[in-house]
């Protein structure tokens, strides 16, 4: 069982395959999903430290075309230990944001809220049903018809009930930024599990600070009585905290609603222990300009009340990391996929797609360096197209475009052979050619290196027309730098 094509005869083996988490893993395998870490959204998720990984496993973190119905999720059975195939021990993946890291690495025995989501709409099992699900509920359809899933701490038919003891938990509505409230329970009695759930508004993120705290613990630090915080996804477990040492805060992560987080206070587990003296909590709505990712060509960005700030990197500057000044030079070798790439898929304009190849595949001489590059990924429907175009400002100068390629079988001249042709447009709005890789005198089955002058234009905008054949083309290492080509 696991990523393949057709009808398959489930058989797990002995050693090392019957854990839950793995059967889950591969059956949803069996069910046409891919690994989380091969989203095509990854981009700002997860980073692949290609040097760690082992060569012949290179293929497990090539970057697919995915649907995304439903946020990265950490917690999906679909994510890899971030050192899954590492050489020597060593992380294969590295997240951003390493405080999530235990999403990763906490056993998984169940599916995530999440992946339900995401093999419902697959399948469009639920494509029939008009009920809506609140809160961060998936809307999912059984025997008795169409209803919801909520994440933990939510009920109802369209989970817009909590899920609390009596007399503690709430619905909290900021409706400004900068509104705060304060969560407080001074006494309490074990065996209560109350929920709060907490919303901003637009372009607002929301920020917990533990004001003061006193819940019980062993001298393992296991916590018998704790608070949790669900700064990713309100679906997923969130971060822990008992003791008595407050001043810690969380703030909702940039994924699935900025603007929404749940905290828990769990006393059940261990009702036998004695209380502590409890907590106080204040949380506020945070507005941020990073909201909705302003930042272009994997700049970062650092929030300042509404405004923001881009660190700009790969030759890109200006306010949103979108100029590209004369003297600039930017390199695209998708070792971060296309998240510092001068060129994006067009996919309004696109027939088809492109996807990721890892260098492991060496029937291909001439790109030893790197370990992925793009390729066309059609069905070979000639008279299919896909672009791949630039949205920077270009600063008027001549520069020189430079890449490699890699036509893949030989040219048959009968009209039905793929092609990729580089354009590009001006202010005016007139295009011109500047080279096409599909004609006759292409070289196949080996890597090419090619070098391309381009004029000072006004308003330049490149483009690369990806035209189905019967053969399939590759890129890799495009440069774009000032000055004509040597």
């Amino acid at each position: 069982v696991g990523k393949t094509g057709g009808e398959q005869k489930i058989s797990l083996e002995k050693d090392g395959c019957l854990t839950v988490h793995t059967v889950l893993h591969e059956l949803l395998h069996a069910m046409g999903t891919q690994h989380e870490q091969s989203r095509s959204d990854r981009m700002k998720m997860t980073s692949m430290l290609w040097k760690n990984i082992d060569t012949k496993n290179l293929n497990n973190f090539d970057m697919a075309n995915t649907k995304n119905a439903e946020p990265y999720d950490y917690k999906s059975v679909m994510q890899y230990e971030l050192q899954s195939f590492g050489k020597n021990g060593k992380n294969s993946m590295s997240i951003p944001d390493t405080s999530f890291e235990y999403l990763i690495t906490n056993t998984k025995n169940t599916l995530s809220l999440y992946d339900i989501g995401e093999i419902n709409s697959g399948y469009k099992c639920t494509a029939d049903c008009t009920n809506t699900c609140k809160n961060g509920g998936v809307v999912t359809k059984g025997s008795n018809g169409c209803s919801c899933k909520c994440p933990s701490g939510l009920k109802g038919s369209d989970c817009s009930e909590l899920d609390t003891s009596d007399g503690c938990g709430e619905f909290i509505t900021l409706s400004s930024s900068g509104d705060k409230k304060t969560i407080s329970m001074g006494s309490y009695t074990p065996g209560v599990v109350c929920t709060w759930v907490i919303k901003g508004p637009a372009n607002n993120r929301i920020k917990a600070t533990i004001d003061s705290l006193d819940l019980p613990y062993n001298e393992y630090d296991d916590c018998y009585h704790w608070l949790e915080f669900r700064d990713y996804l309100i679906g997923d477990r969130g971060k822990e905290r008992c003791g008595t040492q407050g001043g810690a805060s969380f703030t909702k992560a940039m994924v699935g609603e900025p603007g929404r987080m749940m905290i828990r206070f769990n006393t059940a587990k261990h009702s036998d222990q004695a209380a502590g003296k409890g907590f106080s909590v204040t949380v506020e709505a945070v507005e941020s300009g990073c909201v909705g990712s302003p930042c272009k060509h994997g700049g970062k960005c650092q929030g300042n009340g509404a405004g923001f700030t881009c660190t700009c990197n790969n030759g890109f500057s200006g306010n949103d990391c979108n100029t590209l000044a004369a003297a600039a030079t930017t390199t695209c070798d998708f070792q971060k996929d296309f998240q510092t790439c001068l060129f994006q898929v067009d996919k309004s304009n696109s027939a088809f797609d492109f996807r990721f190849m890892s260098t492991v595949d060496t029937r291909y001489p001439g790109n030893e360096d790197g370990f992925q590059y793009l390729m066309m990924d059609g069905n070979k429907n000639p008279g299919n197209k896909a672009y791949l175009v630039t949205s920077a400002d270009f600063q008027e100068a001549a520069r020189c475009l430079s890449f490699k390629y890699l036509y893949i079988d030989a040219f048959y001249d009968d009209g039905y052979d793929a092609s990729m042709v580089f354009k590009y447009r001006n202010s005016a709005g007139t295009e011109s050619t500047l080279f096409t890789i599909g004609t006759t005198d292409v070289s196949y089955n080996s890597w090419q290196t090619k070098s391309l002058d381009v004029p000072a234009e006004s308003g330049l905008q490149l483009i690369i027309e990806a035209n189905e054949g019967w053969q399939n083309i590759a890129l890799d290492n495009i440069s774009l730098k000032s000055g004509a080509c040597a």
